[in-house]
C-alpha cells in the first residue's frame, strides 16, 4: 500500500490567505499539519531579495520547519513564497510546491500556481485560473453550521436572506448614499415576498454607513455587527440563507456565497468597484453562479463553485 503523502500549509497573518490554503488542504481529503509563520520587518523586501530563505521570518515564534520535509507544501499570498522555495531548496527538490495567488518573483520553484481568471495570468503548464478564491465551504460545513444556529434564528420569517456587507475599496468609500441605495434595492428584491434578512457588516463598513443602512431597511432582520465580541454567525448565515446579497467589494465573501450553491445576488456600484473585481462580476455572471442586485428576487440554480476541489485535484495528479 503507498503511503499518504505528507502535507503542509503554511499559515501567517492573512486570515483570508490562510482559509484559502486550508480550504485546498481540506478538499485533498488527506491528513495535514498547520505550519504558523510569523514575520519580522525584513518580511516587507520583495521576494527576490528574500529568495529561498527564511529571511524576514520570526523563527522564535514559528513553527519549527525541519525535516523530515513534506511531500507538498500549500501556500498563499507573496509573503509566504520564499519559506516554501527555501522548503523545496533543503529537501532536494522532493517537495512539491502549491501556491495560491501570484507569489511575485521568482516563481518557478513553484508545481502549481492558482490564480483567478480576473488577474490576467493566462493557465497553462504549471499555472491553472479559478473564477474566485477557494475556500473551505462545502455541503458537509453547511450542513454543521445550520445545525448549530438553527435554533437561534428560528424565530425569523422564512425565506430568509442573508446579507453580507463590505465596505470601503481602494476605489472610493462605501458611503451613506451607497447604503440608502443597497436599502432601496432591497426592498425592490423581496417586492411583496415576506421574508427576512440576516445581516452582517465587516471591518470596511463605517459606522455611519451601517446606521444608515439599518435604519432605511423595512424588512424584519438580524444583525451581527463584525466588531461584537459575540460569535460570528457568518457560515450559520450561508447555511440557513435561501439566498444570498453579498457585497462586491469583497472577493472572497462573493466565492463562499457561491459555493454555496444558492442564488447570488451582487451589490457593486460603479463609482467604487475596481475593474478587476468588475471582471470577477462578470465572470461569475457569465458562469451562472450569481446575478447582480437589481430587481426582484428569482430563484436560480447552479452547481456549487469549488475551486478548492480544482485545485487538489490537480495536485493529486502531480503528487506522485
Amino acid at each position: 500500500m503507498n503511503k499518504s503523502p505528507s502535507v503542509w500549509v503554511l499559515a501567517d497573518d492573512r486570515a483570508g490567505n490562510v482559509n484559502q490554503a486550508l480550504g485546498v488542504a481540506e478538499s485533498l481529503g488527506l491528513s495535514f499539519e498547520v505550519k504558523d509563520i510569523y514575520y519580522n520587518d525584513l518580511a516587507k523586501w520583495p521576494n527576490i531579495i528574500r529568495g529561498r530563505s527564511l529571511m524576514g521570518i520570526d523563527l522564535a515564534k514559528s513553527s519549527k520547519l525541519d525535516s523530515p520535509w513534506p511531500d507538498i507544501i500549500i501556500s498563499a499570498g507573496r509573503k509566504t513564497a520564499p519559506v516554501a522555495r527555501y522548503i523545496k531548496k533543503v529537501s532536494m527538490g522532493r517537495t512539491k510546491l502549491v501556491q495560491i495567488m501570484w507569489p511575485g518573483f521568482p516563481w518557478r520553484d513553484f508545481d502549481i500556481i492558482a490564480v483567478p481568471k480576473h488577474d490576467d495570468i493566462p493557465a497553462g503548464g504549471r499555472i491553472i485560473n479559478t473564477i474566485g478564491a477557494p475556500n473551505r465551504i462545502t455541503p458537509k460545513v453547511l450542513e454543521k453550521k445550520g445545525k448549530k444556529w438553527h435554533e437561534k434564528f428560528d424565530y425569523l420569517p422564512s425565506p430568509k436572506v442573508a446579507l453580507l456587507v463590505g465596505g470601503d475599496t481602494k476605489k472610493g468609500k462605501f458611503t451613506e448614499d451607497h447604503a440608502r441605495d443597497l436599502a432601496n434595492k432591497i426592498d425592490l428584491f423581496f417586492g411583496d415576498k415576506k421574508g427576512s434578512l440576516l445581516i452582517t457588516n465587516s471591518r470596511r463598513t463605517s459606522e455611519e454607513a451601517t446606521e444608515v443602512l439599518k435604519k432605511n431597511i423595512k424588512t424584519k432582520f438580524y444583525f451581527h455587527d463584525f466588531h461584537s465580541t459575540a460569535e460570528n454567525p457568518y457560515f450559520g448565515y450561508l447555511a440557513l440563507a435561501d439566498a444570498i446579497i453579498a457585497s462586491g467589494d469583497s472577493i472572497s465573501m462573493c466565492s463562499e456565497a457561491c459555493s454555496t450553491g444558492k442564488p447570488v445576488y451582487i451589490y457593486s456600484p460603479d463609482d467604487i468597484t475596481p475593474q478587476k473585481h468588475q471582471k470577477f462580476h462578470k465572470n461569475l455572471y457569465a458562469k451562472g453562479y450569481a446575478k447582480p442586485l437589481s430587481g426582484r428576487w428569482e430563484d436560480f440554480s447552479y452547481e456549487p463553485m469549488d475551486d478548492a476541489k480544482k485545485i487538489a485535484d490537480v495536485i493529486l495528479e502531480i503528487r506522485g
